[in-house]
């Protein structure tokens, strides 16, 4: 928890299966992070599709997983959310869909309303599955962001998606801070 000394942590958001396998297996990272976090007195809520938080003037809404959800992969159960602010041009979004795989954006593809959103995270670091590709071609984002390692920079599998939106990755431009103006306009900085 090195970073809860440089910017402190508000809270943390974790799902069922993460919180069950952590109280299952408390040898595991997950119990370890999670007794951490205690120690320090820090929040920890456990999240499922329909739960909400606010975040100074956004909110947090989890899409996904379900509650009570048991899927038989990890991925599956990765929480998914949709983060909205309030600006000048109207509601700001953002898309975070975690790690899911094929599991996870199936079952969100079918209970998502069909929305457009201003930024999309990739699910699954952008690991080529036609799920994903579908569902985020669905969303129409303007700006995608991949955090991901060398060998899914640039796949051809993205290439649609990417050549209608502004395509930012991390090893092509490490950090990636977005920021959201009171008049809806967005400014990526890149660190390299």
């Amino acid at each position: 928890l090195d970073v809860h000394e440089a910017m402190p942590i508000g809270r943390v958001i974790v799902g069922e299966a993460f919180a069950s396998a952590a109280e299952e297996f408390p040898s595991v990272a997950g119990a370890a992070m999670l007794q951490m976090l205690e120690r320090e007195g820090v929040p920890v809520s456990i999240a499922a599709a329909g739960d909400a938080y606010t975040l100074g003037s956004a909110t947090l809404d989890v899409l996904h997983p379900p509650r009570g959800a048991d899927y038989a992969m990890d991925n599956a159960d990765s929480i998914v959310t949709l983060v909205t602010a309030p600006t000048d041009d109207g509601p700001f979004t953002l898309l975070a869909p975690g790690d899911s795989e094929r599991v996870g954006i199936s079952a969100l593809g079918r209970s998502m309303p069909r929305a457009s959103v201003d930024v999309a995270i990739v699910p699954h670091h952008g690991s080529t599955q036609p799920e994903s590709l579908g569902f985020m071609s669905s969303l129409s984002p303007s700006i995608v962001l991949q955090s991901t390692g060398d060998r899914r920079v640039a796949l051809p599998f993205w290439a649609g998606l990417a050549e209608r939106t502004d395509w930012y990755d991390t090893p092509t431009h490490g950090q990636i801070n977005l920021r959201v103006r009171r008049d809806g306009s967005i400014v990526v900085d890149t660190i390299t």
